[in-house]
């Protein structure tokens, strides 16, 4: 009898116990919702891993920080692709999940690409933190709002002539607005740039002016977005998904014109009609070509700088190459890993000697460096 009570009792503590632990486990679950998002995040790796060895590209990781408001963590993009690289894309609004991203994708992608520009408070760690968390897979930065200036650029060149008669309207007086008025008027255009308050814009314009080139022909001018330009042919927002573009701006923009929404959801619906009545292009921003090149000239530069920037010996010779500033007299190479061609001589000021004095004909003579058949048909470039 006793011993059954003393089961009886046991089994209640095993039950409690059991009860305890599953409540631990769910509560652990809550704190941590990212749980199921990671694991779609790491099948996802493990699938573009596959993909870029069967292309023969690098597989990587892009993390791309946003100021938009959010209350996920991270949010899973479209794969990205490159000439030389795919990625899995995300965009990260905190750091609470970034250690279980980066256990999910260390030593699986050959690159952790990460978006290097400090554009919300609390993110400013987010490079430092990754530098110490990953040991396997090898780290790139990049800055986002550079590419997406590239992306506006190319776009607006390529929908329309990039012939410099363009009148644009840019709204936005924040770090992508500027960036992208100053590049349109370099090409010779005429931009407005408009903000919320017309001093500060006028401060921005007036630093433009100085910045841009001093052979462009293009002007740079403050302006009250309310009121459109006339014969304005590009209208460019970067409010973060604030509208401010209206039926009545579409109305005197010039038909056949072309409106870019690059903060996402600047266009009231009322302009969106207006729009398709006047043949007006409504386009969303596509940052991925300007994605494309960014990654392709870290990954380029990467190889530049372990591969091919220096110097050595080489049958007793000093070759160069790479940007790297020989003596006056090394031999400027194409590749100090593999030379195959021969580039002139070092002035020894970062510049190349073409024109071969008496001098450096001696030296060149001399070198084994143009006789050899090891170097596997070494070309003469521009040397005499």
């Amino acid at each position: 009898m006793i011993l059954r009570k003393i089961d009886r009792f046991n089994g209640m503590i095993s039950g409690h116990k059991n009860r305890l632990n599953n409540k631990r486990i769910s509560d652990n679950q809550n704190k941590h919702p990212m749980n199921k998002k990671t694991t779609i995040l790491s099948k996802q790796i493990n699938n573009l891993v596959q993909q870029a060895k069967k292309e023969k590209k690098f597989s990587g990781l892009a993390i791309i920080t946003s100021n938009q408001k959010s209350n996920d963590n991270f949010v899973i993009l479209p794969v990205r692709k490159s000439p030389l690289i795919n990625c899995v894309a995300i965009t990260i609004h905190n750091t609470n999940s970034l250690s279980d991203i980066l256990n999910t994708v260390d030593g699986k992608v050959d690159f952790v690409i990460i978006d290097g520009e400090q554009k919300l408070k609390g993110m400013e760690s987010l490079v430092t933190k990754s530098f110490s968390r990953i040991r396997k897979s090898q780290i790139m930065t990049y800055k986002g709002n550079d590419h997406t200036a590239d992306a506006t650029e190319s776009l607006v060149n390529e929908l329309l002539s990039p012939l410099p008669t363009k009148i644009i309207l840019v709204i936005g007086t924040g770090n992508l607005g500027t960036k992208i008025t100053l590049r349109l008027a370099e090409r010779g255009n005429t931009v407005y740039l408009s903000g919320r308050n017309i001093k500060k814009t006028q401060k921005i314009v007036k630093a433009l002016n100085l910045l841009k080139s001093k052979g462009s022909q293009g002007k740079i001018f403050a302006h009250n977005s309310s009121v459109i330009p006339k014969h304005c042919s590009v209208l460019i927002t970067f409010t973060p998904s604030v509208p401010v573009v209206t039926a009545g701006m579409i109305e005197k923009m010039n038909a056949g014109g072309l409106v870019i929404d690059g903060g996402i959801g600047t266009i009231y619906p009322e302009a969106i009609k207006k729009a398709r009545e006047k043949g007006i292009s409504l386009i969303r921003l596509d940052a991925r070509a300007g994605f494309s090149a960014a990654v392709t000239l870290a990954i380029e530069t990467k190889k530049l700088a372990k591969q091919q920037i220096g110097k050595k010996i080489l049958f007793k010779n000093t070759i160069v190459s790479g940007g790297w500033i020989g003596e006056r007299g090394d031999i400027v190479v194409d590749n100090i890993v593999n030379p195959k061609q021969i580039i002139g001589l070092a002035d020894g000021k970062g510049g190349i000697i073409r024109l071969i004095s008496k001098f450096s004909r001696r030296n060149l003579k001399k070198t084994q460096i143009l006789n050899t058949n090891k170097l596997n048909q070494t070309q003469q470039i521009g040397l005499y």
